[in-house]
């Protein structure tokens, strides 16, 4: 499929793209060092993980660990049961204000898995998405998640590069994992780096996104897109931002 750069609202015009280089970014003196999460404070991956592309929950050094929980869960009960996501009706008790009553989403079948991919001549494959619930469009770096609970976040990244942006890596690696909304959702999201692409089939993203096509944008224009609010999505910011930087150049050695 023929990737098309279109200058037509509500997006602004993406320049001429730049050769960008990813092997040749400047030195960074942890390669494990910058993990963007709120729980995050410096250098503490188990470096197996990241290169074997799989990250969890101990990926994360918690700040003050000694911190006991200031609640106790009482009850919990499912009120709400999706392919994706349940919610859960949950109570508690606290010694500072008595019982008290919360709603939380619970995700099913793993992380939100996403893919940051770079072509050989250093340009981003950002998806157009129209996103119901706002009511409006977006673009984004391709994602999704599991079908069953059996299939791997290397596998999902793998498909959804194919699926929604239309390119195949010959190299995947997970470079991070954050919390989306962690006051009231368990969900993560995990990004992986994709490079080495060949063209691959792209399939139509669903009903609320009928004409969506794939922008190829250089990396400064992503990160000018980011800095003048035209990319809102958090996954998509977080990745571009985290490219710019330098911090994934380690990936490729």
């Amino acid at each position: 499929m023929r990737h098309k750069t279109r200058a037509n609202p509500p997006f602004p015009p993406v320049k001429q793209a730049k050769h960008v280089d990813i092997a040749d970014g400047a030195p960074v003196c942890c390669p494990f060092s910058c993990v963007v999460s709120p729980l995050t404070m410096g250098c503490s991956f188990d470096v197996s993980l990241l290169l074997g592309g799989l990250m969890s929950n101990e990926t994360y050094r918690q700040f003050d660990p000694w911190r006991p929980s200031p609640v106790k869960e009482i009850s919990r009960r499912q009120i709400v049961e999706t392919h994706y996501f349940n919610v859960d009706h949950v109570s508690y008790e606290s010694n500072q204000i008595g019982s008290f009553e919360r709603y939380f989403v619970q995700e099913n079948n793993g992380d939100t898995v996403a893919v940051l991919a770079v072509t050989d001549d250093g340009m981003i494959p950002l998806v157009e998405q129209y996103r119901i619930a706002n009511h409006r469009w977006t673009l984004e770096i391709p994602a999704g998640h599991a079908n069953n609970p059996s299939e791997r976040p290397t596998d999902v990244a793998k498909r959804k590069l194919a699926e929604e942006a239309g390119f195949d890596a010959t190299k995947l690696t997970q470079f991070t994992r954050f919390m989306n909304t962690p006051s009231y959702s368990t969900q993560h999201t995990a990004i992986f780096f994709a490079t080495g692409l060949t063209p691959a089939s792209r399939q139509e993203i669903g009903p609320e996104t009928p004409r969506s096509d794939v922008r190829m944008v250089s990396v400064d224009d992503a990160y000018e897109m980011v800095v003048n609010g035209t990319i809102v999505d958090a996954k998509t910011m977080v990745a571009i931002l985290r490219l710019k930087s330098g911090t994934l150049d380690h990936l490729n050695d």
